[in-house]
């Protein structure tokens, strides 16, 4: 079992923890990798959990499978701390690892390093998007996809496929998965004003005309399944994404 582990910076207030991701004014440099890594992998050669570093990108493997939901990083950022934290019935294991990782990262020459700078220490990993492969899948039970995401890159590379490139928004995507049975859009790093105007509402106005007959988002951990009839159901007040809460 696998799942991504995110450099991260945990800041302490009077009574939480809240997250900050590190991609943006303080990011973390490949030098930082490195050494970090150094760090971490020797700590983590034995045992359930082996840190690895694939493609630039750090990964937790456990040895054994465990029962548990992530949340990914934005999801953290927009959230109260403790409510994205991994659950389920093995999290307890999960929330130790990412505690013994914590010690570690402490007092790391790295971040005594980035405290001269005054930029904030990479004093935590963020393991989310757990998952293992128990089958290969067909060819057959993969539909058309567009986007370049690392994940689905890699899926669809086991079954000798490759996704189409994504285009700017899904009114350029329309008249090719209108022909198809399914298809699957991922478009990532985009704001989510970004991603209403340029892709919700197309494809809202799409399923509203019948050009397709349904539709299923997924936004961190959001899923929502619409369908022509839901659109019907005018005496519930439309909410914006930009407006969702978590209840």
């Amino acid at each position: 079992m696998w799942m991504h582990a995110e450099p991260v910076h945990f800041a302490a207030g009077l009574d939480r923890l809240s997250f900050l991701d590190l991609q943006g004014a303080a990011p973390v440099t490949g030098e930082e990798r490195a050494a970090l890594f150094d760090t971490l992998q020797r700590e983590f050669s034995s045992g359930d959990f082996t840190l690895h570093a694939l493609g630039g990108d750090w990964f937790l493997r456990s040895s054994s499978l465990v029962q548990i939901a992530t949340s990914p990083p934005d999801a953290a950022a927009a959230n109260e701390l403790r409510s994205a934290m991994p659950r389920g019935k093995d999290s307890a294991v999960l929330h130790r690892t990412m505690t013994e990782l914590q010690m570690m990262l402490h007092e790391h020459p790295v971040n005594e390093k980035r405290a001269r700078f005054g930029a904030p220490a990479i004093n935590a990993l963020w393991l989310w998007g757990a998952g293992s492969q128990n089958e290969m899948p067909s060819p057959s039970s993969l539909p058309v996809a567009f986007g370049s995401d690392a994940f689905l890159l890699g899926l669809y590379r086991l079954i000798d496929r490759k996704p189409d490139p994504l285009p700017s928004s899904a009114l350029e995507l329309l008249p090719a998965i209108a022909k198809q049975d399914r298809a699957l859009i991922v478009a990532t790093g985009q704001e989510l004003s970004v991603l209403e105007s340029r892709w919700i509402e197309p494809l809202v106005t799409a399923l509203r005309s019948g050009t397709i007959g349904r539709l299923d988002l997924v936004l961190g951990e959001w899923h929502i399944e619409a369908t022509r009839s839901a659109l019907r159901k005018f005496w519930r007040k439309p909410w914006p994404p930009t407006q969702w809460e978590r209840t």
